[in-house]
């Protein structure tokens, strides 16, 4: 399988929540994705992290 590195596009499906659990923001609730170039500074660092290395249809809780 194919994992995610520097430099590849991406397109994923997040949803933001607070500790409480609160939902702050969703790409599910616009019905769309979010695209971005890993390692291009595009979104927050630990955003990027958290996805390299991924695979296609992965899924993964972080808290950053």
């Amino acid at each position: 399988m194919v994992k995610v590195e520097d430099g590849q596009t991406v397109e994923i499906h997040y949803t933001g929540t607070f500790d409480d659990g609160t939902e702050f923001d969703s790409s599910h609730s616009r019905g769309e994705t979010l695209t971005f170039s890993v390692g291009s500074g595009q979104v927050i660092q630990g955003f990027n992290d958290a996805v390299l290395g991924m695979t296609i249809g992965e899924s993964k809780t972080i808290s950053i």
